[in-house]
């Protein structure tokens, strides 16, 4: 396995399975996003109003993340859905939709991280701080795998978020800015087949990539009429392997493919 850390959960029973340095804090990266979209879900009552991309989004991303985050495609001046711009935030890794959520729910970034954080005692997090809405790397922003597994956990619990995250692509509504709307692919289509392979079927996952995180995963799949939860952090790759080595995909289906077998086996 490839990745430094890792947790596996039966999802319906919440029993932990396999567990590797679960509780060793690192760098979470874009699973990060799983609880923007949560407490967004929490506090936006109505998905189908609108938001209208403001230039302080761009203008932040210039010069507190100098464009080294990725982004869904939406511009300044461009007329949103909410729904649409938590796909933004779920599937493409959206700096700017995540901003546009803190921005709709909180007011700022930082007051929405206190939501964040708030949401993360709530759930009883204790080996998680949040500074940010994007996973952008900072000190003080940190997870594990267990924290996150709990976090996607809690995730599937809501229906949009169980939506979001096991879309494979989605083209949001026309805009003024797209006229027959944006298309957007998850990061993690690739590995979300139709149907079971190697006896699983990896249903959705938010993926995260930094190079001081590495690579990370959070993914669930479907073996047997059952859900299991995986989450890994610390895939390394160097920048330029990013774009076609997918370290952490390879853990999720070797883990996923063995608990499989091991589940054919004994029933």
């Amino acid at each position: 396995m490839h990745s430094q850390e890792a947790i596996l959960i039966d999802a319906d029973s919440g029993e932990v399975l396999q567990e590797l340095g679960a509780d060793i804090q690192a760098y979470p990266a874009s699973v990060t996003k799983m609880m923007t979209a949560i407490v967004a879900l929490e506090h936006m009552e109505n998905l189908d109003m609108t938001y209208t991309m403001p230039q302080s989004i761009y203008d932040e991303l210039a010069t507190t993340y100098h464009y080294d985050l990725s982004t869904a495609g939406f511009e300044n001046g461009e007329t949103v859905t909410y729904r649409d711009i938590l796909y933004g935030v779920m599937l493409r890794s959206g700096a700017e939709c995540c901003l546009a959520t803190a921005n709709i729910v909180a007011g700022s970034e930082p007051a929405f991280v206190d939501l964040m954080n708030q949401k993360a005692e709530e759930l009883g997090l204790t080996n998680t701080h949040f500074t940010n809405c994007t996973g952008y790397n900072d000190p003080s922003h940190f997870s594990t795998a267990r924290d996150m597994s709990i976090v996607l956990l809690e995730g599937l619990k809501d229906e949009d978020f169980r939506t979001f995250i096991t879309t494979s692509e989605h083209t949001s509504a026309p805009t003024n800015y797209h006229a027959s709307g944006l298309e957007m692919v998850n990061t993690l289509a690739f590995a979300m087949t139709p149907n079971a392979e190697n006896g699983f079927k990896i249903m959705g996952g938010k993926t995260g990539y930094t190079s001081d995180a590495g690579q990370c995963l959070a993914s669930f799949a479907q073996i047997d009429g059952r859900e299991y939860v995986l989450v890994t952090f610390g895939a390394y790759v160097t920048e330029e392997q990013q774009a076609t080595t997918k370290l952490h995909v390879a853990d999720a289906e070797l883990i996923f493919g063995r608990l499989a077998v091991y589940i054919d086996r004994t029933t």
